[in-house]
């Protein structure tokens, strides 16, 4: 899974932003133990401080958790990887329906191609 992160914004939480649609996207499955920080750090060309920042922000959503001497592992609790799931499409579609509002598209303009896309 491709990354890059902005220079304008605190890196960790963009890496937590990240991670979190690695687990929407299947790259880290329910339950599976998530790479060491060193490892990870390394993909992503971060510092092993700043990457422990992210997770413990994912730590305290729920999402990860901790088992002491066998790293951390991606929690398997589908009702909370259903909600991040809905979470992560809804901030998508407020998103491009803010950009879209602001050039002036109207609903079924977007509707029509959106589903037009969808088929492709």
């Amino acid at each position: 899974m491709d990354h890059s992160f902005r220079s304008d914004a605190p890196l960790y939480p963009q890496i937590a932003a990240w991670l979190k649609r690695a687990i929407v996207d299947g790259a880290f499955p329910a339950g599976e133990r998530l790479p060491s920080i060193r490892e990870l750090a390394l993909r992503l060309s971060v510092t092993p401080n700043t990457l422990q920042r992210a997770l413990q922000l994912l730590e305290s959503e729920g999402l990860i958790y901790t088992e002491r001497t066998n790293g951390k592992f991606v929690t398997g609790d589908g009702a909370r990887l259903a909600k991040l799931r809905e979470e992560l499409l809804r901030g998508q579609v407020r998103t491009l329906a803010d950009d879209l509002r602001r050039c002036g598209y109207t609903k079924e303009e977007v509707i029509v191609c959106l589903a037009a896309e969808w088929e492709k």
